[in-house]
């Protein structure tokens, strides 16, 4: 008959320890990717806030209605 060797302690520790370090890298991973989605979306609609901006102000500037025309001043001189 053939004995079972048993697990001891430093064998469980072991394949707990290197299961949740792989569990950490894989939620790491997952944090990443998260975080960079999270990122580019941002960069994305800041582009384009940007170029409507950049169209409104050159529609302005083009405008011929508006040449020669000043904004007043923030504040009324006394």
């Amino acid at each position: 008959m053939a004995t079972r060797a048993g697990l001891g302690i430093a064998d469980i520790a072991h394949r707990v320890t290197v299961s949740g370090l792989a569990a950490l890298s894989v939620y790491g991973m997952y944090g990443m990717w998260a975080t960079h989605q999270a990122t580019m979306k941002a960069s994305d609609e800041a582009w384009k806030k940007h170029l409507a901006e950049e169209a409104e102000k050159t529609r302005l500037e083009s405008d011929p209605l508006l040449k020669g025309f000043v904004d007043p001043p923030a504040e009324r001189p006394s």
